[in-house]
């Protein structure tokens, strides 16, 4: 995040990337008998109804989260003036330019990846470093990952080893049932994220 923010100029208190906590609980008193379908208390603090001293962790895990760049991107179509747009590669972008500052993307994305730009007045999200890839560098996100489990690739080319990957291994998308087509993979995630 702060490789992001640094080499993006993000506000203090503002995010292009993040990191979410999910906790899988139980509840002490009401054991669940079906493992797969646990309560989740997700990063908001909702914890399906039961008090806190009744729970009981199962298991905790990390998701990282940041602009999905859907190929069928809710942002781009409410935008009144075309500030939101996909680039010829596929990446959703914004013109600050021409952003009005009506906040219509940041409502409609299902991600919530946007958030607005104070100092600016205008949207803002990731850009997967746009003015890095178009240079041939991998994004400041990817590059300061110190495990290498953020890969930035090439979707469109059928060498890129993330197609033997994507094929081999249990990959998902954040809400698959918003039908968006995120170009956001993530490896064996999580069922209580969806």
């Amino acid at each position: 995040m702060r490789a992001c923010s640094k080499e993006n100029g993000v506000p203090d208190g503002y995010f292009r990337t993040w990191v979410e906590r999910y906790q899988v609980t139980e509840d002490r008193d009401h054991p669940t008998e079906d493992r797969d379908h646990p309560t989740v208390e997700s990063p908001d603090g909702a914890i399906n109804g039961f008090p806190p001293s009744t729970r009981e962790d199962v298991k905790s895990f990390f998701v990282p989260k940041l602009c999905n760049h859907c190929a069928d991107s809710p942002c781009t179509q409410v935008c009144p003036v075309g500030a939101t747009f996909i680039s010829p590669d596929g990446v959703v972008l914004i013109d600050p330019d021409y952003c009005l500052g009506c906040r219509y993307c940041i409502q409609a994305c299902p991600y919530g990846c946007r958030y607005f730009q104070p100092e600016k007045e205008v949207a803002d999200k990731c850009t997967l470093c746009y003015h890095r890839i178009t240079k041939g560098l991998t994004t400041a996100c990817c590059e300061s990952c110190p495990t290498g489990a953020r890969q930035l690739v090439d979707l469109k080319n059928p060498k890129d080893p993330v197609h033997k990957f994507l094929r081999n291994n249990k990959v998902q998308v954040l809400k698959p049932q918003m039908a968006t087509q995120p170009k956001v993979f993530y490896n064996h995630l999580d069922g209580a994220v969806r």
